[in-house]
């Protein structure tokens, strides 16, 4: 077995430091060590403690505030009332018209679907858009001759055309 060399011995391991002992003794190690960093010249400064964001932001407990008092439990149901009577401006009756309900048994409902009827709408004009593109590029194909080299966009357009047919239609076995 090897032989280890000999550990320089550290006169701040004692055997008190490394078993736990009592606070006393540790301060008196500290002030020791205080007073070499200070004989050896060096400069304690004294930094102001920082604040963390949730101290910043710590929000106090109770009714919340209206400018400078407190809300008074009559106030703060007005507000929450008043909250509920406000209609989305979709749905507001314009002066002199007659009042149509508008609003669906369940909430939310009405708008998901408004929602859904405008992605619908505007998918469909997108491929619209795209369908007639892709007759000009094949109508340009098949008058082309056989070297004919298509842009990047005209290759993308056929090229997802024939993967959304290939996904769309039926699979056919043809066997010549």
């Amino acid at each position: 077995m090897p032989k280890l060399g000999r550990i320089k011995i550290n006169p701040l391991l004692t055997v008190g430091y490394l078993a736990h002992t009592n606070q006393s003794e540790q301060q008196i190690e500290c002030s020791l060590l205080v007073a070499r960093f200070l004989a050896a010249g060096g400069l304690i400064q004294v930094c102001p403690p920082e604040r963390t964001a949730a101290q910043l932001l710590k929000r106090k407990p109770g009714r919340p505030p209206i400018g400078e008092h407190a809300m008074t439990v009559a106030e703060r149901k007005r507000r929450e009332r008043d909250k509920a009577k406000t209609l989305p401006p979709q749905e507001r009756v314009e002066p002199g018209a007659v009042a149509v309900p508008l609003r669906p048994a369940v909430p939310g409902i009405f708008i998901a679907y408004q929602e859904i009827e405008q992605m619908i709408e505007s998918l469909l004009r997108q491929a619209e858009k795209y369908d007639a593109y892709l007759g000009e590029v094949l109508d340009r194909l098949a008058d082309a001759p056989p070297d004919y080299i298509l842009t990047r966009e005209e290759f993308t357009i056929v090229a997802a055309a024939a993967v959304l047919a290939d996904r769309l239609l039926p699979q056919r076995t043809e066997y010549h």
